[in-house]
């Protein structure tokens, strides 16, 4: 539970920093941290890490987790989705839902999309998703 927690609060400080749009995944900001104070003369200039963030695409990924036996879907499989550009530093999770879906907004760089779910191997893919607007990825697990 306490790692979950600190998983969170770390997510939310990364999203924060690359001030990225709330992903489905992610808990929503506190209010403090979604206000924006804009005044006196350091307002006007952007930090590093806003012209990033202007220079990086969003690919909308969706993930679909099967049984590679039945091609049944996998519920509740914990989906890692992490950057390995480290200019775009990235990593979100989440747990697909009763279709085996999950849907992340990624920066459009190289990832990697790592799944594991109780009674099944871990499985991952690495993809580039440079130029690409939308994702359809389906991963397959195996039994054990």
């Amino acid at each position: 539970m306490l790692n979950q927690l600190v998983r969170g609060a770390i997510l939310m400080v990364l999203l924060a920093a690359l001030q990225l749009p709330e992903a489905t995944l992610a808990a929503p900001l506190p209010k403090q941290a979604q206000e924006k104070k804009t005044s006196g003369p350091k307002a006007e200039k952007k930090p590093t890490s806003e012209k990033k963030q202007e220079n990086n695409k969003v690919t909308k990924l969706q993930i679909k987790v099967l049984a590679i036996d039945s091609t049944e879907p996998v519920p509740s499989a914990q989906v890692d989705v992490m950057s390995e550009d480290p200019s775009a530093p990235y990593h979100k999770n989440g747990r697909t839902n009763q279709a085996g879906m999950i849907e992340v907004d990624v920066p459009s760089v190289q990832v990697v999309v790592q799944v594991t779910a109780q009674h099944f191997d871990t499985a991952g893919v690495r993809l580039s998703l440079q130029g690409e607007h939308e994702k359809i990825v389906e991963i397959k697990l195996k039994k054990r």
